[in-house]
């Protein structure tokens, strides 16, 4: 999704809804096994004296479903263009552990994480959204000078505790971008949707 600075008052943030179809990875699909993450672009202000933080309110929600009876989704992370300054750059709220250029299980390195008091991209430990449970947390993205537009990508999230398939109780869900129409909104969003993998025993 890439997100534009306005030119105006009046003039409104571009914003790209996302859906995010699994894409196996070593791994096995499991269905019922997704979630949603909606994330509203609420400001841009000054950092100092040259740099820029772009603040977001993500709304996650643990859709998954069919035969999975449990799962928490523990951790959201995602690619930036331009690179980020992660020294600066923070979440509270559900998520309120932020790391930066860290590995996800299954697929690699992401530049920014987002989870609940671990000091990794692997998901675990606590917090998240549980099965049918929505959150919300507020996170800030910082630049070392001002920049026109943000591009979100590669967004992956982590599984814990699943239940109710026959495929152990972690799993990373992926997803690419599918844009839709633009609206007309000061601050736009993008809504997210993921899904799940599961690693082959």
């Amino acid at each position: 999704a890439t997100f534009s600075e306005p030119k105006g008052s009046k003039q409104p943030l571009g914003w790209l809804s996302q859906s995010f179809p699994l894409r196996v990875v070593e791994g096995d699909e499991i269905a019922g096994l997704t979630a949603m993450a909606d994330f509203e672009l609420t400001d841009i202000r000054t950092d100092g004296i040259s740099g820029q933080e772009w603040l977001f309110t993500v709304t996650l929600s643990n859709t998954s479903g069919g035969s999975v009876d449990a799962s928490r989704v523990s951790l959201l992370g995602f690619n930036t263009e331009p690179g980020l300054n992660l020294s600066k750059s923070w979440s509270s709220g559900l998520f309120d552990t932020t790391r930066g250029n860290k590995n996800v299980p299954q697929y690699g390195k992401v530049d920014i994480c987002f989870q609940g008091g671990t000091g990794s991209c692997a998901g675990g430990g606590g917090g998240g959204t549980e099965l049918g449970d929505t959150g919300q947390f507020d996170i800030a993205l910082n630049f070392d000078s001002a920049i026109d537009a943000l591009t979100l990508t590669d967004f992956v999230i982590r599984y814990q505790s699943i239940t109710g398939v026959n495929a152990g109780t972690s799993g990373t869900g992926f997803g690419m971008e599918v844009p839709l129409p633009v609206t007309a909104w000061l601050f736009g969003s993008a809504l997210l949707g993921l899904v799940g993998l599961k690693r082959k025993k």
